[in-house]
């Protein structure tokens, strides 16, 4: 059982720890020992009544102090576990998930722990592919798993619309490459793609796709030897690309350069029709 009382807060002691010297804080014997409980400080000596806390080497011997410090020295990278707190029994758990899916969706991007936010992910994709399946038994599983009206809402008024021609990678995870303070826990952004304001923009998708590879294509070499094969599916394809006339004529022009090349990965006899 702690001793001292509740009423000590460590905002109540950083201030004078960080500006006054120990024979100041000596002056009160009890608020010291709490100190020195708090901190793991060594025993009261001699030295203390001589220099500051810093000084002294009375350091912590716990805490993000030293977890930080440790970090510095390669800690993590030489397999040890510094601090893991697991999120905590089953039922907790979900329900700290479905109230990370809830803000996720009403807010399109949320900061938090990289363990959380991957295993966040797959829930956030798992959402968007129910609810595009526009069925009562799928409407059910959204509802259970988003129980907030408004990231419903959200879920069926903008982002199905904004997903028609995505299949899946609904969502990114971005690893922050920092550290959290106060226990040394890699920081991650989520957030869904195809959005305003994204942190960067995502592979496009249907009609937005030809006329990327298409561009990339007629631009520079180096797009012509990567969408070579592809090109050539759109071209041969029964459904006419979503091109204009001029740019399709100058496609079938840069493809006709690869017929006569024997032993071309990208041959057209051997490409294949797709629907």
């Amino acid at each position: 059982m702690n001793p001292f009382p509740s009423s000590l807060l460590w905002a109540d002691l950083t201030p004078q720890i960080r500006s006054l010297s120990f024979p100041a804080l000596l002056s009160d014997s009890a608020r010291f020992v709490q100190i020195h409980y708090l901190f793991g400080t060594d025993p009261p000596c001699s030295k203390l009544l001589e220099t500051s806390f810093g000084e002294c080497g009375c350091e912590p011997n716990m805490g993000w102090i030293i977890a930080t410090r440790n970090l510095a020295k390669g800690a993590r990278s030489k397999g040890k576990r510094i601090y893991h707190k697991v999120f905590g029994p089953s039922h907790k758990q979900w329900k700290m998930m479905k109230d990370m899916l809830n803000i996720l969706v009403r807010d399109q991007k949320m900061e938090t722990s990289l363990a959380r936010a991957k295993e966040l992910q797959q829930y956030a994709e798992e959402i968007v592919f129910l609810a595009k399946k526009n069925s009562p038994y799928h409407d059910g599983l959204v509802e259970s798993m988003l129980t907030s009206p408004e990231a419903r809402r959200i879920l069926y008024e903008r982002m199905l619309p904004r997903y028609q021609d995505r299949h899946f990678h609904f969502s990114r995870v971005l690893n922050q490459w920092r550290y959290r303070e106060r226990d040394t826990t890699p920081m991650a952004i989520i957030e869904y793609v195809d959005r305003p304001g994204e942190l960067r923009p995502a592979n496009p998708v249907g009609a937005a796709r030809k006329q990327h590879v298409a561009m990339e294509f007629l631009q520079t070499r180096r797009g012509r030897r990567k969408h070579l094969g592809e090109m050539q599916r759109m071209i041969q394809n029964k459904h006419s690309p979503p091109l204009d006339a001029a740019v399709l004529e100058r496609c079938r022009f840069e493809c006709s350069k690869y017929e006569g090349k024997s032993g071309h990965p990208w041959s057209p006899k051997e490409v294949i029709d797709v629907e």
